[in-house]
């Protein structure tokens, strides 16, 4: 870390900290090493605040309506029971997950418990390691209702809309709480669902920011006022080179969004990354876009010493569970 490094030919002499550009080839190692103790660190602090065992359990005032309600219809326990959850928090987990100097906490627990657990790891970070984290960057998500990033993906859970899906759709106009209970129930047996609480939203979901890659291909000018272009710095190599440059683009967003729950919608992102192919093809061989799905077909296949080069198509866009 005092080797200093080389910028433009010019020798840069330091004697702290890392290399100082994003993306240096040593910088996820050496934020290995000297992360180390933090991981230490955080290895104590998720011993320390995880509870053993279930961190939730039944409600009891949620079941007590429950019970009053199969005895008499009662408008306002009704409403009550619609707002009541139908279990309660009785302990905290502590996750923790770093990548080269990117980290992220996942905390089963309120705000309050939150709060204290980011100020206790940017104070070791600030008097142990002397960094200070990043205040952009550094904050507490409350992913039911806004997502969390984490190395260019969006964790959330379910939204409202998605949570009222899980729940049995009640008739409002029909007073007879019993005849709601048995359509509950018969609803629930058809989704299978075996137990007596309302549906959650405690899965975790993972989401590729299809808005930030739309930005980025903008940014990189392969779309332009909502529409896929060429790239003029391709049109110099040869056609079997943009059909592999291309690919290789394709191929590295596929799969590294290859387990996120939107998967589908990459397609809106391979489908302007294949017209931007096709045009700069087009415009290297002075054809139309036309004249190129003829001479190409419409997976853009290229014989090149011998070999069929085709530009990269996903075979299915279902999302990867094997991956965890």
């Amino acid at each position: 870390m005092k080797a200093g490094y080389i910028n433009d030919g010019k020798f840069v002499e330091s004697n702290l900290g890392v290399t100082p550009w994003r993306g240096g080839i040593l910088s996820p190692l050496l934020s290995n090493i000297y992360l180390h103790d933090f991981d230490v660190f955080m290895t104590g602090l998720t011993n320390k605040y995880t509870t053993p065992g279930r961190v939730s359990q039944p409600n009891p005032r949620y079941h007590f309506i429950r019970n009053a309600l199969k005895k008499g219809y009662n408008a306002e326990l009704y409403e009550e029971l619609r707002i009541t959850p139908s279990v309660i928090r009785i302990g905290t987990k502590v996750r923790y997950n770093r990548f080269a100097n990117d980290w992220i906490i996942g905390i089963t627990g309120n705000k309050d418990f939150a709060e204290m657990i980011k100020q206790e790891a940017t104070k070791f970070l600030n008097e142990n390691l002397k960094l200070e984290a990043s205040q952009e960057k550094t904050k507490i998500t409350n992913i039911s209702s806004e997502a969390a990033t984490y190395l260019g993906f969006e964790i959330r859970k379910h939204d409202s809309k998605n949570t009222e899906s899980l729940r049995s759709t009640v008739n409002t106009k029909d007073n007879s709480f019993e005849r709601r209970e048995r359509r509950e129930r018969r609803e629930r047996r058809e989704r299978r669902e075996r137990r007596e609480r309302r549906a959650t939203n405690t899965r975790i979901i993972l989401y590729a920011p299809i808005q930030k890659l739309l930005k980025k291909l903008e940014t990189e000018k392969f779309l332009v006022k909502g529409k896929p272009r060429s790239i003029n710095k391709f049109i110099f190599l040869h056609p079997h080179e943009i059909v592999t440059r291309y690919s290789a683009i394709m191929r590295g967003i596929y799969n590294y969004y290859t387990f996120v729950d939107n998967k589908k919608l990459l397609q809106q992102i391979l489908w302007i990354l294949r017209f931007s192919c096709v045009y700069t093809l087009a415009r290297k061989l002075r054809l139309s876009v036309k004249g190129i799905f003829r001479k190409y077909g419409n997976q853009t296949k290229i014989l090149h010493n011998k070999k069929t080069i085709m530009l990269f198509k996903p075979e299915t866009l279902k999302r990867n569970r094997k991956i965890k």
